[in-house]
């Protein structure tokens, strides 16, 4: 859905909200290292071939988020995402030629929003680049290609106790269901 691979420029695109943000300024973290804001980004769609790569980062973010999955369970997910595109898509987002993290996202369609939506399954960037403008630049891309192929919704969940992530969501346009609880039940669990 989205080009193979996508050149974002924060400097066009973060414009549009905060006017006197410059690209390639230092910033100095409160660890004391030294950090660069990126001048661009690229979005690549992972395929077949990046099974190995993608499963390391995913692994990673399920660490993080502290997610309890089997390494055998997640290839398998993973391998089958990466060779049906019409499941979703998985992006690896490059800082010049390093992997810093993907996005994944699952399609599906809804009646409420009359149209196909989508799900932001994950969005990980290595601890190392948070906080340097990089989701934003990722999130406004993503949902800009979406809606542009006709994409009616996108949504995502996130973590009850997490308030800076749900911040973040909520500076990009995307709205609590307060009225809604997400549910899940594992068809592939043994029914008792």
């Amino acid at each position: 859905m989205i080009p193979n691979c996508h050149r974002v420029s924060p400097a066009s695109r973060l414009s549009l909200t905060r006017p006197d943000w410059k690209p390639a300024v230092p910033e100095v973290p409160l660890g004391g290292a030294e950090r660069v804001v990126p001048e661009a980004i690229d979005l690549i769609r992972a395929g077949p071939d990046d099974l190995d790569a993608l499963s390391s980062l995913v692994a990673e973010y399920h660490a993080f988020e502290r997610i309890d999955m089997p390494e055998d369970r997640r290839r398998s997910a993973l391998s089958r995402l990466l060779a049906d595109r019409s499941l979703g898509e998985v992006w690896f987002v490059h800082d010049l030629e390093e992997r810093i993290g993907y996005i994944a996202i699952c399609f599906g369609y809804s009646i409420e929003f009359a149209g196909r939506d989508a799900f932001i399954d994950e969005l990980f960037l290595k601890e190392t680049v948070r906080g340097r403008g990089i989701g934003s630049l990722v999130i406004r891309e993503v949902t800009t290609q979406l809606a542009s192929t006709g994409i009616a919704a996108l949504h995502l969940e996130v973590d009850n106790h997490n308030f800076g992530a749900q911040r973040f969501y909520e500076r990009h346009r995307f709205q609590a269901r307060r009225k809604y609880h997400l549910m899940s039940l594992d068809l592939t669990a043994r029914q008792p």
